[in-house]
Protein backbone atom coordinates (compact mmCIF):
# COMPACT_ATOMS: atom_id res chain seq x y z
CA UNK A 1 0.00 0.00 0.00
CA UNK A 2 2.73 2.10 0.91
CA UNK A 3 4.45 1.92 -2.82
CA UNK A 4 0.93 2.01 -4.58
CA UNK A 5 1.33 5.89 -5.40
CA UNK A 6 -2.22 6.63 -4.24
CA UNK A 7 -3.27 10.25 -3.15
CA UNK A 8 -5.53 9.30 -0.26
CA UNK A 9 -4.68 10.04 3.40
CA UNK A 10 -3.99 7.04 5.79
CA UNK A 11 -7.31 7.08 7.18
CA UNK A 12 -8.92 6.70 3.57
CA UNK A 13 -5.87 4.22 2.46
CA UNK A 14 -5.65 0.35 4.26
CA UNK A 15 -9.87 -0.56 4.39
CA UNK A 16 -9.99 -0.30 0.12
CA UNK A 17 -6.34 -1.92 -0.13
CA UNK A 18 -7.55 -4.81 1.90
CA UNK A 19 -10.64 -5.21 -0.10
CA UNK A 20 -9.10 -5.06 -3.15
CA UNK A 21 -6.07 -7.64 -2.42
CA UNK A 22 -8.68 -10.03 -0.95
CA UNK A 23 -11.80 -9.56 -3.19
CA UNK A 24 -13.83 -9.01 0.55
CA UNK A 25 -14.89 -5.81 2.18
CA UNK A 26 -13.45 -6.28 5.75
CA UNK A 27 -16.04 -6.95 8.01
CA UNK A 28 -14.24 -5.81 11.09
CA UNK A 29 -13.34 -1.92 12.68
CA UNK A 30 -11.76 -0.13 9.81
CA UNK A 31 -7.88 0.25 10.38
CA UNK A 32 -7.57 3.94 12.64
CA UNK A 33 -4.68 6.06 11.50
CA UNK A 34 -2.99 5.97 15.12
CA UNK A 35 -2.68 2.03 14.00
CA UNK A 36 -1.48 2.49 10.35
CA UNK A 37 1.35 5.04 11.82
CA UNK A 38 2.35 2.20 14.64
CA UNK A 39 2.57 -0.70 12.09
CA UNK A 40 4.72 1.69 9.91
CA UNK A 41 7.21 2.72 12.12
CA UNK A 42 8.21 -1.17 12.61
CA UNK A 43 8.99 -1.18 8.91
CA UNK A 44 12.67 -0.98 8.00
CA UNK A 45 14.02 1.15 5.65
CA UNK A 46 15.66 -1.69 4.00
CA UNK A 47 12.41 -3.44 3.75
CA UNK A 48 10.90 -0.71 1.51
CA UNK A 49 13.51 0.04 -0.43
CA UNK A 50 13.49 -4.21 -1.14
CA UNK A 51 9.86 -4.00 -1.96
CA UNK A 52 10.59 -0.51 -4.28
CA UNK A 53 13.63 -2.29 -6.14
CA UNK A 54 11.14 -5.86 -6.73
CA UNK A 55 8.42 -3.47 -8.22
CA UNK A 56 10.83 -1.23 -10.48
CA UNK A 57 12.34 -4.90 -11.78
CA UNK A 58 8.95 -6.11 -11.96
CA UNK A 59 8.04 -2.89 -14.02
CA UNK A 60 11.28 -3.09 -16.42
CA UNK A 61 10.66 -6.87 -17.23
CA UNK A 62 6.77 -5.63 -18.38
CA UNK A 63 7.61 -2.16 -20.27
CA UNK A 64 9.69 -2.28 -23.01
CA UNK A 65 11.87 0.47 -22.64
CA UNK A 66 13.87 2.58 -25.33
CA UNK A 67 17.03 2.61 -25.20
CA UNK A 68 19.66 4.90 -27.25
CA UNK A 69 22.95 3.06 -27.57
CA UNK A 70 22.34 0.95 -24.13
CA UNK A 71 20.91 4.12 -21.97
CA UNK A 72 17.75 5.50 -20.92
CA UNK A 73 17.43 9.10 -21.98
CA UNK A 74 15.46 11.01 -19.82
CA UNK A 75 14.46 14.87 -20.53
CA UNK A 76 13.30 16.81 -16.95
CA UNK A 77 12.51 20.41 -16.75
CA UNK A 78 14.48 22.43 -14.32
CA UNK A 79 12.15 23.90 -11.39
CA UNK A 80 10.22 26.77 -11.44
CA UNK A 81 11.99 29.72 -9.94
CA UNK A 82 9.65 32.04 -8.34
Amino acid sequence: MLLNLRKGTHRDEPDPFFETITGDPLAGAPVSEAAFCRARKKLKPEALVRLNDALLDSANEQIALRRWQGFRVLAVDPPLSG
